[in-house]
C-alpha cells in the first residue's frame, strides 16, 4: 500500500467519525476545566478584595474602656442597691459598643458629681444629659431627643401656674434635683426661690417623689422621663398634675462626650456610632418600650430618630 493510497484512504491523515467526536469531547472537557479554574480564581480574588476593603472600612476599636458617669435618671438609667447599672441608656451603649468595638465601664455617682468629673476631664461619657452652655465648654453632646421641663404637683392642690413668675408669686415650696439644669429660666427660678427660703435640693427624683407623697413640698420641676418611674414607685403618678411652664423652653438631651477625657480618635468613633444608632431609631425604641406608664412619661419629648 503506497503513500498516495494511505493518504487517499484516510488511514493516516483522516480520523474516523467516532475518533473526531472523542477528540472534540476531550478538548471541550479541557476547556471546561480551565474555565472552572479561572472562575474559581476570580471568585477568590473578589472575596479577597472584599475582605481587604472591609478591613479598610471597619473602624478600629476604642483604645481603652470608656468610663461612663452613671447616676439614677428615671428609667433611662437605674442603679440597683448593689451598684448594677441598667436601663435604656446602658442597653443603647451596649448596642453601639458591639457595633464599633468599644467597651464601657459604669462608675456610679451622684448627678452633681458626674458633671464635676466632666468639668475636670475625669470621666468620658455622661448619659441622659441636658445641653447647657457651661457643659458645652467641656464636652460635645450627641443629641438623642428634645424635651421640656415640666411642673409636677399633687392634683388636689389645683395650682394655677403658667410660668416661673407666677410660681414665684405663689409662695409655694420647690424641690429640685441637685445637679439638674434646664436652662437660664430654670436657674433664675431656682435662685429666686432659694432667696425666698422655699427651695429644697435633693439627690435624686426618688427622694422628691417621697417628699411629694408626704406633702412636705408643693412642687418639683424636671422632665417627664426623669420623674415617671419614681412617681410610679412612690404611688403618686396618677395623682400628679403635669404643667408645661410657658417660659421653660425645649432643650436637647443626649450623651456628652468629654473632650479632655477621651482620645480624639475614640471621640470621633463614639460620636459617629451613637449618632448613627440614634438616627436608626434604636434609642427611641428603647425609651418607648421602657416608658409605658404613666401616660405622661414621654410628654414633651421629640426623638431624633424613630417614629
Amino acid at each position: 500500500m503506497g503513500c498516495k493510497h494511505l493518504v487517499g484512504g484516510g488511514l493516516l491523515l483522516r480520523r474516523s467519525p467516532h475518533a473526531g467526536r472523542r477528540h472534540a469531547a476531550a478538548q471541550m472537557h479541557k476547556i471546561e476545566r480551565v474555565a472552572d479554574r479561572l472562575l474559581t480564581a476570580a471568585l477568590l480574588l473578589t472575596a479577597l478584595l472584599g475582605c481587604i476593603d472591609g478591613a479598610r472600612a471597619a473602624p478600629a476599636p476604642c483604645s481603652r474602656p470608656i468610663r461612663v458617669a452613671s447616676s439614677p435618671v428615671g428609667l433611662s438609667m437605674t442603679v440597683a442597691e448593689d451598684g448594677t447599672v441598667a436601663g435604656p441608656d446602658r442597653t443603647f451603649l451596649t448596642q453601639v459598643g458591639a457595633r464599633i468595638g468599644c467597651e464601657f465601664h459604669y462608675d456610679v455617682m451622684s448627678r452633681a458629681r458626674a458633671f464635676q468629673l466632666m468639668a475636670a476631664g475625669e470621666t468620658d461619657l455622661v448619659p441622659s444629659a441636658i445641653r447647657t452652655e457651661q457643659r458645652d465648654g467641656f464636652g460635645d453632646l450627641v443629641v438623642l431627643y428634645r424635651a421640656r421641663a415640666l411642673l409636677f404637683s399633687l392634683r388636689d392642690r389645683q395650682l394655677k401656674i403658667h410660668d416661673t413668675a407666677e410660681f414665684l408669686a405663689s409662695g409655694l415650696s420647690l424641690d429640685l434635683v441637685r445637679g439638674y439644669d434646664y436652662g437660664t429660666a430654670y436657674r433664675g427660678l431656682r435662685a429666686a426661690v432659694a432667696a425666698q427660703g422655699r427651695l429644697v435640693e435633693t439627690v435624686d427624683p426618688a427622694a422628691i417623689a417621697r417628699q411629694l407623697l408626704a406633702e412636705r413640698i408643693d412642687a418639683t420641676i424636671m422632665s417627664a422621663p426623669a420623674f415617671g418611674h419614681d412617681a410610679v414607685v412612690a404611688g403618686i403618678a396618677d395623682r400628679l398634675a403635669v404643667t408645661a411652664l410657658d417660659d421653660l423652653p425645649a432643650y436637647d438631651v443626649g450623651i456628652y462626650l468629654v473632650r479632655s477625657g477621651l482620645e480624639p480618635a475614640d471621640a470621633i468613633l463614639l460620636a459617629e456610632g451613637l449618632r448613627a444608632a440614634a438616627a436608626e431609631g434604636r434609642y427611641s425604641a428603647l425609651l418607648r418600650t421602657a416608658f409605658v406608664h404613666p401616660p405622661w412619661a414621654l410628654d414633651g419629648v421629640e426623638f431624633v430618630g424613630g417614629k
